[in-house]
């Protein structure tokens, strides 16, 4: 089972104001990559609990997947958020820091390479499907065939631009992301006290 990390410490007491206000949110970033964790496994539990319950089984794991999909885009954007803070934050910016968290975000997008599009078109169905031009965009190329909030097994899907896009509501995807976490937290923790 994956575990809130601890968040690192980071000794900014010789840093400008500036620099220490960019180390707060790095360090709130960092916070919120546990609760993102936390929000998927959270899903994860309620999509289980769904599948053996055939009555709520459409209702209550179509929101589980609807929310895993927010939280997976919530955890790229802190990651992101995170980048630009230490580009901001001259003290701790090191080239073997930078190339560690690139590497960090790399792993992000190439486990979940999806995640944004997927975000949008859960948070916005009506423009994936609402009018002919949308759902003839949307459809998979080369065929008839467009895929709205589809779950097949684990696997969530839609088309999207001609393409299928999807994610897993599984305990690997849950240990991907906590992999995921604990990377960019051993990123911070050579500053550690």
């Amino acid at each position: 089972m994956i575990h809130s990390h601890r968040l690192p410490r980071i000794d900014d007491s010789t840093f400008v104001e500036s620099d220490r206000q960019q180390v707060d949110s790095i360090l709130i970033l960092l916070d919120l990559l546990n609760s993102f964790v936390d929000d998927f496994r959270a899903d994860l539990e309620l999509f289980n609990h769904a599948e053996t319950d055939l009555v709520s089984l459409g209702h209550w794991s179509r929101i589980a997947c609807r929310d895993a999909a927010f939280a997976i885009l919530n955890f790229q954007d802190a990651l992101d958020q995170i980048k630009h803070a230490l580009k901001c934050c001259a003290p701790l910016k090191t080239i073997e820091r930078e190339r560690a968290l690139r590497a960090v975000i790399g792993r992000f997008g190439a486990a979940f390479p999806d995640a944004k599009p997927i975000r949008n078109v859960t948070a916005h169905p009506v423009s994936h499907i609402g009018t002919p031009k949308n759902r003839k965009d949307n459809k998979l190329r080369g065929s008839a065939l467009l895929i709205h909030n589809s779950r097949i097994n684990r696997t969530v899907s839609h088309s999207k631009n001609g393409r299928l896009i999807s994610f897993d509501m599984t305990d690997q995807t849950l240990e991907t992301l906590g992999r995921i976490q604990a990377a960019a937290f051993k990123v911070f923790q050579e500053n550690a006290e």
